[in-house]
């Protein structure tokens, strides 16, 4: 019993410090909206997850043996583990289609900014495209600005700016 205690606590608290200083070294990109960034939240879904399940089998183990597991406590556990995977599952319906249609419209920009700049010019247009709330360039009505000096870094620009239309 101690020993699972231990490490339930163990992993807590490395659960809190990875996840607080994951905050730290991505406020300077994210600014205020690091908290509520999806991207962020959904790079440690997974490990989340893990988490609940090993503490959750910690205390499954810790329970005390002379109490019988009923039938509705059984129930009511496979209940919120199939609600907990359909919630999960359900922003998964048509992303692949999302998916097809974006990376089709990124192609043809890609093209265009690539071609663009081997052209030498040095401020293109840039179409956002956003898939699911990621961060994109000229997202939150313009107010966040580093993707897009990320987006001009990368095709060797001085500046991206907002397209008027769809390349």
């Amino acid at each position: 019993m101690k020993n699972q205690l231990l490490c339930a606590g163990a992993g807590s608290a490395a659960l809190l410090i990875s996840g607080y200083l994951c905050t730290v070294i991505t406020y300077p990109a994210f600014g205020p909206t690091v908290v509520t960034s999806t991207r962020l939240w959904n790079d440690y879904l997974l490990l989340y997850i893990l988490f609940l399940v090993f503490v959750g089998t910690l205390i499954a183990r810790a329970w005390p043996h002379r109490m019988l597991w009923t039938g509705s406590a059984v129930a009511a556990g496979a209940g919120m583990c199939v609600l907990v995977c359909l919630s999960l599952g359900t922003s998964l319906t048509g992303l692949e289609t999302d998916m097809a249609v974006r990376a089709g419209k990124w192609d043809r920009q890609d093209t265009r900014l690539r071609g663009g700049a081997t052209a030498g010019a040095k401020i293109l247009p840039y179409e956002r495209m956003p898939l699911r709330e990621m961060t994109e360039p000229f997202g939150a009505g313009g107010r966040i600005a580093w993707p897009a000096v990320c987006v001009a870094d990368y095709y060797g620009l001085d500046s991206v700016t907002r397209a008027a239309r769809r390349p």
